[in-house]
């Protein structure tokens, strides 16, 4: 890591490439960078993230444990990871979800039904297709499968995913309408500085 940062991990070394190298273009880059780094200051939106990520897991993993206790499976060693798996992919879909309300425009005047909107149209899509690949095949261990434990965790890691795809696109749109995060229309001036910056 030597060559990015300091021991420290305190100072960190920036590669940039432009296709334009004329004068005025140079003269904006510093402007552009020291904005970037203004409107950008991570340590204070990681826990407001993070707060709006952990409830909706929360319940997921609660609705998680509630079938498990249902059926009478047990956490164990084999158990923990479809667990954990379908906790992960849970926080990716919310990610996808929150990354792309960020890439739409900044919500203007407080008004935040476009941003989610379109967050939604695009990003939920996706999120279904990708669960929907990955569902479809786990499922059928349910029923081609001799293994008990595998086909347990078939059904086990398809209701888990499933649940994570409806929060996505029914909690975690409300939970950015409620909070109306910080980090969204940040992230969207970060954007567009490094638009600046790229051209």
């Amino acid at each position: 890591m030597a060559q990015f940062v300091d021991p420290e991990f305190t100072n960190g070394q920036t590669v940039m490439f432009f296709a334009d190298h004329t004068s005025d273009n140079l003269l904006k880059i510093p402007d552009a960078a020291y904005d970037f780094f203004k409107i950008w200051p991570m340590k204070i939106y990681k826990p407001v993230a993070g707060l709006m990520l952990t409830f909706p897991l929360i319940l997921s993993n609660a609705l998680a444990a509630t079938y498990m206790a249902l059926k009478g499976i047990g956490l164990s060693v084999n158990t923990l990871p479809v667990f954990a798996i379908g906790a992960g992919v849970g926080v990716d879909f919310a990610l996808y979800l929150y990354s792309r309300a960020i890439e739409v425009d900044p919500p203007q005047n407080g008004d935040w039904n476009d941003t989610i909107t379109q967050s939604i149209c695009t990003c939920g899509k996706a999120v279904v297709f990708t669960a929907i690949t990955v569902i479809f095949p786990i499922i059928t261990w349910c029923f081609f499968s001799d293994f008990k434990f595998q086909s347990d965790a078939g059904l086990f890691l398809s209701i888990i995913m499933l649940e994570n795809v409806i929060l996505t696109i029914t909690l975690h749109p409300l939970v950015l309408y409620v909070f109306k995060p910080e980090f969204v229309r940040r992230g969207a001036e970060r954007l567009a500085a490094e638009a600046v910056l790229q051209k």
